[in-house]
């Protein structure tokens, strides 16, 4: 009887062990995919400005306050901040 008894309290917390884990996976799901959410909103925004920087710079070169150098180097910051946000959204996926 005691050890159908002791066999009775390994699977209540064995079961309970599984409980536990999966509730911790979830709450670990969840915040690693609130702050994947914030790096692709923090992206998207730098992308954003970034854009609007270029407009500047180019304005600037049709004024003549700006090279047309600071224009073309202006560009591969904009490329390189876009081409991180594919990896972000794929790991969201």
């Amino acid at each position: 009887m005691e050890a159908y008894q002791a066999q009775s309290e390994y699977q209540r917390y064995q079961l309970e062990a599984t409980y536990l884990a999966l509730t911790a996976n979830v709450v670990t799901a969840a915040v690693q995919e609130a702050s994947l959410r914030g790096q692709i909103a923090a992206t998207l925004e730098l992308i954003k400005d970034e854009r609007e920087q270029l407009v500047i710079v180019r304005n600037e070169f049709e004024l003549g306050g700006a090279s047309e150098a600071d224009y073309w180097l202006s560009r591969p910051v904009l490329a390189q901040t876009e081409a991180t946000l594919p990896p972000l959204k794929a790991i969201g996926d």
